[in-house]
């Protein structure tokens, strides 16, 4: 049976000794996947657009070619026909991501609402939800669920 998206992009991002934790989360992993779905990146774009270091970007670029997600070019990195299956993965669970500007209630500097599909039954209270999007630096987490029109 295949690995689970969730667990095959956190054993990706999870610490591998010896060295020291890693600066990026797998939430920089999922946005490297969706930058190079789109275009061939080099290294040094590809760190701007993530808002990681050298060092955090080589690991990524390392542990995803390790993972044979991506592969390096002159061009820049690509993703692998590997990548381009786990980034649709990715993009079937989440069909619809946008960023939302700042308002009164949304009062982070940046603001995003993704869109998960058939998931409700998983959402109790939604404080497990909240935990996670703060436990990868969230200041805070809105959790709505559309049930029976309602």
């Amino acid at each position: 049976m295949a690995v689970p998206l969730k667990t095959f992009i956190q054993e990706i991002a999870g610490k591998k000794a010896p060295g020291p934790s890693t600066s990026f989360t797998v939430f920089h992993l999922y946005y490297a996947l969706e930058l190079l779905s789109e275009k061939p990146l080099g290294r040094n774009k590809l760190a701007k657009e993530l808002g990681v270091g050298d060092g955090a970007v080589r690991t990524i670029i390392s542990r995803l070619r390790d993972a044979e997600l991506i592969d390096s070019h002159k061009e820049g990195c690509c993703l692998t026909q590997k990548g381009l299956s786990t980034w649709q993965q990715f993009q079937d669970f989440f069909p619809k991501r946008v960023e939302i500007p700042r308002t009164e209630l949304s009062t982070a500097e940046y603001n995003f609402a993704f869109l998960v599909k058939n998931a409700g039954d998983k959402v109790k209270s939604g404080i497990d939800q909240r935990d996670a999007a703060i436990i990868v630096g969230a200041l805070q987490a809105l959790v709505t669920v559309f049930r029976k029109g309602n």
